[in-house]
């Protein structure tokens, strides 16, 4: 069964983004940031990220069927 002019035009969008987010690279900012954010987090107890991600992971339940 052959897309649509809608469906193609959605897919090649897809696609075009999908080649973009690829050929990202943070700058060194971003990296910095990335890099204090792992560190600070784990300096917290494990149970804490746990906690963390539990209530993180319950947000996103409201997405999914």
């Amino acid at each position: 069964m052959p897309l649509t002019q809608r469906e193609q035009k959605v897919l090649d969008e897809l696609s075009a983004w999908e080649n973009n987010l690829y050929d990202y690279e943070p700058n060194d900012f971003e990296l910095a940031y990335d890099r204090y954010l792992e560190r600070s987090f784990s300096l917290l107890p494990e149970e804490v990220q746990e906690r963390f991600f539990t209530l993180f992971d319950g947000c996103f339940s409201i997405f999914t069927p």
